[in-house]
């Protein structure tokens, strides 16, 4: 009986051994795979720090323009960044995971796209507590230790959203929005974008929000909602996208049922289509875009003078503008130009 206790004692306690191992190995090549390709620190000379920057795949703001912020920021303040995107269905799952890998890669810093999920607020508080700072993006999470919240304020976003459709629809009808469905838990709550677009439309007594409709990522789900929302709303004349994949998914559903002389598009972001159909006229009548360099640049900047001061600000402002026939000409030659510089 003994010898039969000390053998399944032996037996668990190397099954558990093998088990810790497997993840170690796991964590190790999860690391070396996500980060592949994605090494913003090419001087040879050693950095100062090293900040993993977690960021969603489907999202716009992180294209070209954001990474040469960082990349900006990491050379005047010698600081290695590593990017590792996340996708696919279970998005907080995929970020609280690699957040593990931060602590298992013991990071001086996290620069995060964050949801308003109490397992991410807590995984926030633990990074913080083990001396990684974190930055949060896409989410502001005030009641967690982060070090402080770098992007566009939802407020002002409305604002400029409301007054785009204002003008588009010469302030008479009703509106709709199409957001993202993480923002769907604030519908009962003080949503600060619809709170920023209804403040907007206090000047317009003729014009009014209508409808908000929550989608998830992807082409088809937002043509599926404007198809509803044309057939079963047809007093709306006004539409806003909170994003670019949203935006051209409704572009696809106007052209094809001839709705764009009835309803004006106002979309979101500066992808090369959204400018093209606002350059060309009638289809998108204008977007909403980030200074989304300005974003990567202001994270990595944040984190180095918490590292290095003993105060920073809590939240940071970035800029915003509206593009429209009147000034398409000269962004676009403005953003050509900055990507000439980048090649």
């Amino acid at each position: 009986m003994n010898k039969r206790i000390t053998f399944m004692t032996i037996l668990i306690l190397s099954m558990i051994l093998l088990f810790l191992l497997g993840m170690g190995l796991y964590l190790s090549n999860s690391i070396a795979e996500a980060t592949k390709g994605e090494y913003l620190w090419e001087s040879m000379l050693p950095a100062d720090y090293h900040v993993m920057a977690i960021l969603d795949k489907s999202n716009q703001t992180y294209d070209l323009s954001f990474k040469e912020g960082l990349k900006q920021s990491s050379e005047d303040y010698k600081i290695a960044v590593e990017i590792i995107m996340f996708e696919g269905e279970n998005v907080e799952d995929e970020v609280l995971n690699i957040m593990d890998l931060a602590i298992y890669a013991k990071v001086d810093g996290v620069i995060v796209h964050a949801f308003d999920n109490p397992r991410i607020i807590n995984k926030i508080d633990e990074l913080m507590h083990l001396g990684i700072a974190v930055i949060t993006l896409n989410e502001d999470l005030p009641q967690t230790d982060r070090v402080s919240y770098v992007g566009v304020n939802r407020y002002k976003i409305g604002l400029e959203a409301g007054g785009a459709l204002a003008k588009a629809t010469d302030g008479v009808g009703k509106i709709a929005v199409i957001e993202q469905q993480n923002y769907q838990k604030l519908s009962n709550q003080q949503d600060l974008l619809l709170l920023g677009i209804t403040d907007a439309l206090r000047d317009y007594p003729g014009l009014s929000l209508e409808l908000v409709r929550y989608t998830k990522q992807g082409l088809l789900n937002a043509e599926i909602l404007a198809t509803e929302i044309a057939r079963d709303y047809p007093e709306i004349n006004g539409i806003f996208c909170t994003n670019a994949e949203n935006t051209l998914g409704v572009v696809q559903v106007l052209v094809d049922n001839n709705l764009v002389s009835r309803i004006a598009l106002v979309g979101y972001g500066d992808d090369d289509e959204i400018l093209g159909y606002i350059e060309r006229g009638k289809i998108i009548e204008s977007s909403v875009v980030t200074d989304y360099k300005d974003i990567g640049k202001e994270a990595l900047k944040v984190f180095y003078e918490y590292k290095t001061n003993s105060y920073v600000p809590s939240y940071i402002n970035t800029a915003l503008q509206v593009i429209d026939e009147e000034n398409i000409a000269a962004y676009m030659t403005e953003k050509s130009e900055a990507y000439d510089k980048n090649q």
